[in-house]
């Protein structure tokens, strides 16, 4: 495991540690189930265009950030702009369902990319 997979395995369980409660399973990309989730389509690795900054260097920022990821990858990238760690469209696509926290890269969500 390489040391920005090591990264993003220890901002994850981070996450679970504040952002979970009510101690429910977090489920991450290939984890779900026993079956091996299909490839993410490519129209649903761009993000939903209203989850976006409206700044258009920021926008173009976030977009880059996750395009390396994705390619990479990667689970997770630092936000551009507050250094939080955001999962990508590959690490939800994962879950197998949406799971209505809004996520910026939701593949499931309906909505213009």
């Amino acid at each position: 495991m390489s040391d920005s997979q090591l990264d993003d395995r220890r901002a994850i369980e981070g996450l679970r540690a504040v952002s979970n409660p009510d101690e429910r399973p977090v489920q991450l990309a290939g984890t779900r189930g026993s079956t091996v989730p299909t490839p993410l389509p490519q129209d649903r690795a761009q993000p939903l265009r209203s989850r976006l900054p409206t700044d258009p260097a920021l926008r173009a920022a976030v977009l880059d950030a996750h395009d390396r990821a994705i390619a990479a990858g990667r689970e997770t990238y630092r936000d551009p702009a507050t250094g939080l760690v955001v999962l990508t469209a590959l690490a939800l696509w994962g879950n197998g369902e949406c799971c209505r926290s809004g996520c910026r890269h939701c593949p499931y969500h309906e909505g213009p990319r």
